[in-house]
């Protein structure tokens, strides 16, 4: 077993070159508290919009794209938007 070694903020702050791996290898604890779903259909819609992308469709004239996700049954919609200001539309 290693002696002398720090590992933590104080690690981090002295060592700036290794500061992004210590942080994504610091452990959390798990959150006690339950996820709570929906309790019927539609009742929680999570909407994330997508883009532009750098590549726009062959078909179609598309760079957006945007996700409609139902939290009690995990049905996923996804639409295909010409314009970011087209999400009222979809």
């Amino acid at each position: 077993m290693a002696t002398g070694l720090e590992i933590g903020k104080s690690a981090i702050l002295n060592n700036i070159q290794y500061a992004g791996y210590l942080i994504g290898k610091d452990h959390h604890q798990a959150s006690r508290v339950p996820r709570t779903h929906a309790a019927q259909k539609l009742a929680i819609v999570f909407v994330d919009i997508c883009g532009p992308m750098d590549i726009k469709s062959l078909l179609s004239d598309v760079a957006y794209f945007c996700i409609f996700v139902d939290s009690k049954t995990h049905f996923t919609w996804v639409y295909c938007l010409r314009m970011k200001d087209k999400i009222h539309a979809a």
